[in-house]
């Protein structure tokens, strides 16, 4: 088994900005009044954290 760490950071477009946020389950279930607030802050980079675990499978 091995691990791979991936870290990004990239600018995001202010049309595109919503729908990346409602992608995260982050704000799933969060009322409107929440998202209009996240999406009045000057967002302008997204960054991207990963582990991705890979692995084999056992004869």
């Amino acid at each position: 088994m091995d691990i791979k760490n991936i870290n990004y950071k990239f600018a995001v477009d202010e049309e595109l900005l919503p729908h990346f946020i409602k992608m995260t389950p982050l704000i799933w279930g969060k009322s409107t009044e929440s998202l209009n607030y996240i999406f009045q802050k000057n967002i302008s980079s997204i960054t991207v954290d990963l582990a991705i675990i890979i692995g084999m499978k056992k004869n």
